[in-house]
């Protein structure tokens, strides 16, 4: 179950059906809401070979009133009867009423979660009251490393919590860039994109840090008056304020602004950038870094993101870097090769290293998460009647 369907949802959800019909169980997503006010998503088409359930096709998520999300909610898992169900993280009403239906009626409960300890100031007496939600799930399916810790902290069992959680469709943007690459000079004349540069994408909101990313290349120039331009694909409640500290800094000329880009046409930025830049200074994982990646290219963390441990390799595939200090992200810009040779080896290694975070790890990840979850219930598989929400 997730709030809303997105293009990575879907792709997760293909992989997790790939492998239950392998071990014949059977698989039903379930979405909250057909849009919310976070991402500008196009709608997307819910694939045709397993059933998916939207509750409030009509009505932007943040607008769902909590007591009728919970009533559809557990009026379709009544209608479903599964045997597990995987629930999106523990603070949601979604994640919460269908861990109660689960308690209720049974059934195991997957969690699904990408938070860390670091990711914000942490209050112990919440700390105290989240352990005993979070005991009641029987496994885990969570992003890396600073996932599972935090997980384990919270008392689930470390053998019941599993890796994988955020993956992309890599193959997508694999070979959407390999087919933009083909046709490089008409893709960028097209796109209007300049000859070189660095791409970012992400919300303009204040945890992104693309003030401090601005900033950063603003030295970073300085230094390397003929380095690559910037290129910053989003939108969001600070554009004006961000267009403004740009001129301020002199940078305008060289930073490009292409605004939200839709799913079908991210592969065109990723194929022709030297490098991706993610530069928040708190994320719970970064799944542009995994879009990035499996574009080949060379990355550059925030150390502050959730992906940074379990994605970079320092010099193999890019840096990480501490996103608070400007000087630290100029000198983040000055690691990437000149070299072209060189910055494809980097490519090669990012695609090397997200190998391990497909939608087909996802799915057979999930699918442990669930045989253990089962286990702690006394059942000994996935198979039918029950299905798999």
């Amino acid at each position: 179950m997730f709030s809303r369907f997105g293009p990575y949802h879907l792709a997760r959800l293909r992989g997790a059906h790939e492998t239950l019909i392998r071990v014949g169980a059977r698989l039903h997503g379930i979405a909250v809401a057909g849009s919310d006010s976070t991402y500008a998503w196009s709608p997307v088409n819910h694939p045709g070979d397993f059933p998916c359930t939207v509750l409030f096709p009509q009505v932007p998520y943040q607008q769902i009133p909590a007591a009728a999300l919970v009533r559809r909610l557990h009026d379709q898992l009544n209608a479903i009867d599964p045997v597990a169900v995987a629930l999106p993280g523990w603070a949601f009403t979604e994640a919460t009423a269908g861990l109660d239906w689960c308690r209720r009626n049974k059934r195991a409960a997957v969690l699904m979660s990408e938070s860390s300890k670091g990711d914000h100031f942490r209050l112990w007496p919440r700390e105290i009251a989240k352990q005993w939600l979070v005991r009641k799930f029987h496994a885990a399916l969570v992003g890396g490393v600073r996932h599972a810790q935090y997980a384990a902290a919270l008392g689930i069992p470390r053998a019941c919590i599993f890796h994988g959680y955020d993956a992309v469709d890599n193959a997508y943007f694999a070979e959407g860039a390999k087919r933009v690459r083909a046709d490089a000079d008409a893709a960028r004349a097209a796109a209007k994109l300049p000859e070189r540069y660095f791409l970012s994408s992400s919300r303009f909101i204040p945890k992104k840090n693309i003030d401090g990313l601005l900033r950063g290349y603003a030295r970073f120039l300085s230094r390397r008056p003929d380095a690559p331009d910037l290129v910053l694909c989003g939108d969001g409640e600070l554009r004006d304020r961000l267009h403004k500290l740009a001129g301020s800094l002199g940078i305008s000329a060289r930073v490009h602004w292409p605004g939200f880009v839709q799913y079908p046409d991210l592969p065109k930025y990723y194929a022709l950038a030297d490098a991706f830049i993610l530069a928040s200074t708190t994320e719970q994982w970064g799944l542009v870094v995994n879009e990035a990646m499996a574009a080949g290219l060379p990355v550059l963390v925030s150390e502050r993101c959730g992906c940074a441990p379990d994605l970079v390799r320092e010099g193999e595939n890019g840096w990480t870097f501490d996103p608070r200090n400007p000087d630290a992200i100029a000198d983040a810009f000055a690691r990437v090769p000149e070299d072209p040779a060189a910055r494809d080896r980097m490519g090669q290694r990012s695609l090397e290293i997200i190998d391990a975070f497909t939608p087909a790890v996802f799915g057979a990840n999930l699918v442990e998460a669930a045989r253990i979850a089962l286990a702690r219930l006394g059942r000994e598989d996935l198979g039918p009647p029950g299905s798999f929400a």
